[in-house]
């Protein structure tokens, strides 16, 4: 991969693992242990430059944004993925940043909407 994409990386702490998107627009999510190699946790059903992690004790997540449609995504592993919606039709996901917040159980992310960008949270993914 070119060394200047977009590189999203994620610990997991509850397993001791790095997860991966390895490249901007990818669709492979990996897993890194220390001593061990890379394998491959799932695969998205869309590209994704960037992603985050929830293990809803036991279930995992990967909460991403689509590249082609600017929808969030809830991939769950070794399951559904599942878009996410809005009440605003105009206003779409970038990307660049997603965070979830376990504490009030909501994503955080960069959002467009009419050529303009801000922060948004979604509750209750």
């Amino acid at each position: 991969p070119d060394p200047r994409s977009n590189i999203s990386a994620k610990w997991d702490g509850a397993n001791s693992r790095w997860l991966v998107l390895h490249e901007s627009g990818s669709t492979q999510v990996r897993i890194l242990v220390q001593g061990g190699n890379m394998a491959t946790l799932d695969t998205l059903s869309n590209s994704a430059t960037n992603f985050a992690y929830y293990d809803d004790t036991g279930t995992e997540h990967i909460y991403y944004c689509n590249n082609s449609t600017g929808i969030l995504h809830d991939k769950i592993i070794g399951g559904s993925d599942t878009a996410l919606t809005w009440p605003i039709s105009t206003m779409n996901c970038r990307g660049h940043g997603i965070h979830y917040d376990s504490g009030s159980d909501k994503l955080v992310f960069i959002f467009e909407q009419n050529g303009m960008q801000g922060v948004a949270e979604y509750l209750n993914p």
